[in-house]
């Protein structure tokens, strides 16, 4: 028997620069639901700003491509929109970031929650010139980027602990002292002494996770060689193809991308690649978290994977993440 594992659960609190950026609480009494796809932000910038300099620069932060897919897709799918565009169902979409640049405008950056609709973010970029706007968003690049994805990851975890399968997620805590909402279309896959599977199967999709430990040896979490070495043997061993003989493994040709987190002082390595069906013609992204458990003698691994051959994958990627 293994020594339980005990993570406490807690959202990455991203540091944002007070100085300049506040956020906004609405009440959503009375306010229509929002609309949009996920990954999907509507711009309202007016066109001189958005063929400049600044325009050029949310388009390279927003609409970057996405690391970790097989296919180029880019982080956000960007709807620029004129200021004297900006009315009807533009007003309630999910996502909005409003430009307002003016002499007298303060250069500032506000988020506002559910300003207009239910399950809505608008963030507001108030500068008094293009050039000062620029050197407002030039101070951290990424910071709009992570407003969103912040907010697109909240989205899709209070809709999956509203739905939680409680049987599957009770077993998870039992076995490894895990918390984890799994939607009630995912189902066990596999069941072994240190190793979990759980997966969801439709024509079209397959998204899964497993979950596995192994004593910690000598290497440390930022090993990427042994991470995805590790990976691999756990799933040749328990994560089969559809072929006789085929199993899930880790694709060659393209090298993982990690970075460490840090979940409330508990060191996690996060890991980007690509899998593929050793035997077989399979293949998509995966993204896995390695941390340590409480006595620091084993390793813990969460490995969420997409397959999706049909269709644009950052969307299902996110969902398992």
């Amino acid at each position: 028997m293994h020594s339980k594992i005990r993570i406490i659960t807690t959202w990455l609190c991203f540091a944002i620069i007070g100085t300049f950026v506040g956020c906004v609480e609405e009440t959503t009494k009375m306010l229509p639901g929002s609309t949009g796809k996920a990954g999907e932000v509507v711009v309202v910038m007016d066109p001189v700003y958005w063929t400049g300099d600044l325009g050029q620069h949310v388009k390279d932060n927003l609409a970057r491509e996405h690391t970790g897919l097989p296919q180029p897709e880019p982080i956000f799918n960007i709807v620029p929109l004129p200021t004297a565009s900006f009315k009807g169902l533009f007003i309630t979409h999910r996502n909005i970031i409003l430009f307002s640049i003016g002499k007298d405008n303060p250069a500032k950056i506000i988020k506002t929650k559910n300003k207009w609709a239910t399950s809505q973010v608008v963030i507001t970029v108030s500068a008094p010139s293009a050039g000062k706007c620029l050197d407002l968003l030039q101070q951290d690049s990424q910071e709009l980027e992570r407003i969103l994805t912040v907010t697109e990851r909240f989205r899709l975890r209070q809709k999956f602990q509203s739905i939680s399968n409680k049987e599957l997620a009770s077993k998870l805590t039992k076995k490894f002292g895990l918390s984890l909402a799994i939607p009630p279309d995912y189902l066990v896959a596999s069941d072994k002494d240190d190793f979990i599977w759980f997966k969801k199967e439709t024509p079209q999709i397959s998204q899964g996770i497993f979950i596995y430990t192994y004593e910690k040896g000598d290497q440390g979490l930022d090993n990427v060689s042994w991470i995805v070495a590790m990976r691999d043997s756990i799933a040749k061993a328990h994560v089969p193809g559809p072929a006789d003989g085929s199993y899930m493994g880790t694709m060659a040709d393209f090298t993982p991308i990690t970075q460490p987190l840090d979940f409330n002082g508990t060191l996690a390595t996060e890991t980007r690649g690509l899998w593929n069906v050793v035997g077989d013609f399979m293949g998509g992204p995966f993204i896995s978290l390695t941390l340590m458990n409480d006595d620091q003698d084993k390793v813990i691994c969460i490995d969420g994977y997409v397959y999706a051959p049909k269709y644009d994958k950052r969307n299902y990627l996110r969902q398992v993440e």
